[in-house]
């Protein structure tokens, strides 16, 4: 910006004046939305969620883990053969995390054996891990779990918690500001179909 200045000193004649002006003008306004237009497009994004959390599926009340952060709501979508089931969760951060947790979705059946998993720390892949986030931050969490072959046709249940991968502790649930465990439940089911049977 000094160099504009500089440059509205050199202007003697009016029109050479009002030429710098507009020239001027043009830096000043490359300079506002440079940050915007051409900066900000070159790193990742945060993975903040773009929804209304009405439009969630929500667990109610919504627990929280660690006193840190909240499940607001997720979304649960399966393939028609059951081999693959996507779960996104939405967290929202209440303070900084104090550590890069996981979080584990764990598939379930009717007595609580874990038959299948997936296990990350969200928002590490889009370079927004837990330690980053804000508080009031809403982030965006995938986690696509891959069911073996082998896994009878049946309804099963999906398990969420957070922990620390460098102790195994798993963060204490809240739900209304009682203890609730170390994990939730999420409402929907999974249905495995019998092998060779479509969508109904």
């Amino acid at each position: 910006m000094l160099v504009s200045v500089g440059l509205l000193t050199l202007g003697s004649s009016r029109p050479g004046r009002l030429a710098l002006v507009g020239l001027v003008g043009l830096l000043w306004t490359l300079a506002a939305i440079t940050p915007f237009a051409v900066i900000a497009p070159a790193y990742p994004r945060v993975p903040l969620s773009k929804l209304s959390l009405w439009e969630l599926p929500a667990l109610t009340p919504p627990p929280t883990f660690g006193q840190m952060i909240v499940l607001r709501g997720y979304r649960l979508t399966q393939t028609a053969d059951g081999s693959r089931i996507q779960v996104l969760l939405y967290w929202q951060a209440l303070r900084p995390p104090d550590f890069d947790y996981s979080v584990f979705v764990h598939l379930i059946d009717a007595a609580g054996t874990l038959v299948a998993q997936k296990d990350h720390a969200p928002g590490a892949e889009a370079g927004y891990p837990p330690t980053a986030w804000a508080p009031g931050d809403i982030v965006a969490d995938e986690h696509v779990i891959s069911v073996p072959p082998t896994v009878p046709a049946g309804t099963y249940r999906l398990r969420v918690g957070v922990y620390n991968w460098a102790t195994g502790r798993q963060l204490p649930v809240e739900v209304d500001g009682r203890p609730a465990g170390t994990f939730v439940l999420l409402d929907q089911t999974v249905t495995i179909p019998r092998p060779g049977a479509g969508p109904e």
